[in-house]
């Protein structure tokens, strides 16, 4: 049962990288679907960088809540999972491991490797996703929305890079036309991009200068 699940999540899902047990450069998730995915991660990511640029100027003017660097580190972020989504880079991983444990005949342990890869990868993504929230604790209000969305989005990444564990089966689950794996990920790009807007609303405000005090001459 095991065995016959995780080639047809790889066939499903990955067909166009994945040929005869060898990763390939390509298109890892070429349907409609996978490609309006692709493009929101590009829309999101352009969004965080004006919202960069323009909470630095927004600083600039006197607003010292908004956090440029934070928008910035999530736009890379979202620009580096946006080319991820059709690279499936992750399946490279899994697939060289594979083999890797093929030759140095330890095929039997591949589960608790697969396992303890996972969960090193939850910890790495938990720990960012913990720096980025401790980076923003002085105008939480303000970035709650975005890191509610990028934890949204890396579960889904940590899920189906689990998927091969039979951990995110749960995404392949149908509700009505959309499936599960779509509203996660949507879900998560929705938020990083509403917060992104507030944040480029915030700093198009114009900002009262600083006070100053009065110079006297004696």
């Amino acid at each position: 049962m095991e065995g016959s699940l995780a080639p047809d999540l790889v066939r499903s899902s990955l067909v166009a990288v994945v040929v005869d047990g060898q990763w390939r450069l390509g298109i890892g998730d070429p349907g409609l679907m996978g490609w309006c995915i692709t493009a929101a991660y590009g829309i999101v990511c352009a969004l965080c960088a004006w919202a960069a640029f323009g909470t630095l100027h927004a600083r600039g003017s006197g607003s010292a809540r908004e956090l440029p660097l934070f928008w910035a580190v999530v736009a890379l972020l979202v620009l580096a999972l946006g080319i991820n989504k059709q690279l499936d880079l992750q399946m490279w991983l899994f697939i060289t491991g594979k083999h890797l444990a093929t030759a140095q005949r330890w095929y039997e342990y591949r589960r608790t490797v697969e396992a303890f890869f996972a969960m090193a990868g939850a910890a790495v993504s938990v720990s960012f996703l913990f720096l980025l929230g401790w980076y923003a604790k002085g105008a939480m209000r303000r970035h709650a929305l975005a890191l509610t969305g990028m934890a949204l989005i890396v579960c889904f990444i940590l899920l189906r890079a689990g998927s091969l564990l039979r951990i995110g089966m749960v995404l392949h689950w149908q509700v009505g036309l959309a499936r599960m794996n779509w509203a996660v990920e949507l879900a998560g790009l929705a938020c990083v991009g509403v917060s992104a807007l507030l944040a480029i609303s915030r700093a198009g405000k114009k900002h009262p200068p600083s006070e100053t005090i009065p110079q006297h001459s004696s």
